[in-house]
């Protein structure tokens, strides 16, 4: 028996967080397999680095230069194009207290709105 099997089995005379532990263990192991199954199993660096292709995004933060590129470089790192001017093409805007609410105006005006999105989001 594996150990997600082994935990799942005995969970039930162990705390309440063995319990917890061995659900998320066969959860995963769930998840994975259905990936596999389907063909979208693969290298989870290799989907980190393309889960946002084809998103046009710019930051504004009003915080410090670090913290923005910070994100630009996440954002890049996940595959997004990041812009550092506001174009018809962008999909997203991360946006932050202190930000120029000129972007917000721009954002608003197109007739399809690009996402307005927390520095937070990049990370989550």
């Amino acid at each position: 028996l594996s150990l997600c099997a082994t935990r799942l089995r005995d969970s039930f005379d162990s705390s309440s967080e063995g319990a917890f532990a061995a659900l998320e263990c066969e959860m995963k192991r769930s998840l994975f397999s259905i990936a596999e199954s389907s063909g979208i199993a693969g290298d989870p660096q290799e989907s980190f680095s393309s889960i946002l292709n084809g998103c046009r995004i710019i930051v504004e933060m009003g915080c410090c230069a670090d913290s923005s590129e910070d994100v630009r470089s996440r954002l890049r790192r996940m595959g997004a194009v990041v812009s550092r001017r506001f174009t018809r093409t962008i999909t997203h805007v991360v946006f932050s207290f202190g930000g120029r609410a000129a972007i917000l105006r721009c954002a608003f005006a197109l007739p399809k709105k690009p996402f307005l999105v927390d520095p937070q989001w990049v990370y989550e």
